[in-house]
């Protein structure tokens, strides 16, 4: 399994219960068990494939008290009524999780609605499964070589000559 990093903050049950009612919907009983240890953890190295011939990087998992803005901030009525955004790719995409199922998905910034949104996922063990780390050496590139990726952080990766 990949390692994060450092949580930015504990979370309790009552804040988790706290933020439930503030949202009105329950989470998932894995992301609770998983928000309370990796709470705005940052995840470095690493690749997940999003089919078809895709890829992203998982950059951070949301903090827990900023769940709702990034709710806001996806200005989707038919996405957030289902789903809510719980990390985030270093390209401006999130990765959702399904309020009912905890299936997880993969949100692209740049389409709307449903078409926004691809499947990884049946649940989030399934999601934490699907990373892979990464080095230096060893960049994956999808299939079809596209990956969702911030130009400062592909330079980072790149070899130096």
């Amino acid at each position: 399994m990949i390692s994060f990093g450092d949580k930015e903050r504990e979370i309790s049950d009552g804040d988790i219960v706290y933020w439930e009612e503030k949202l009105g919907f329950l989470f998932p009983d894995a992301y609770k068990n998983f928000i309370k240890k990796y709470n705005g953890s940052s995840i470095p190295n690493n690749y997940i494939e999003i089919p078809p011939n895709q890829g992203a990087y998982l950059s951070k998992i949301i903090p827990l008290e900023e769940v709702h803005e990034y709710i806001k901030s996806l200005n989707d009525n038919n996405i957030t009524q289902n789903y809510f955004p719980f990390a985030l790719d270093d390209s401006g995409n999130y990765f959702l999780m399904e309020k009912c199922s905890g299936s997880v998905y993969f949100y692209d910034h740049e389409y709307t609605g449903m078409c926004a949104i691809t499947e990884i996922a049946k649940n989030l063990d399934g999601f934490l499964k699907i990373i892979q780390p990464v080095s230096l050496d060893n960049i994956p590139m999808p299939k079809g070589n596209i990956i969702y990726m911030n130009e400062d952080i592909l330079n980072k990766f790149r070899k130096k000559s």
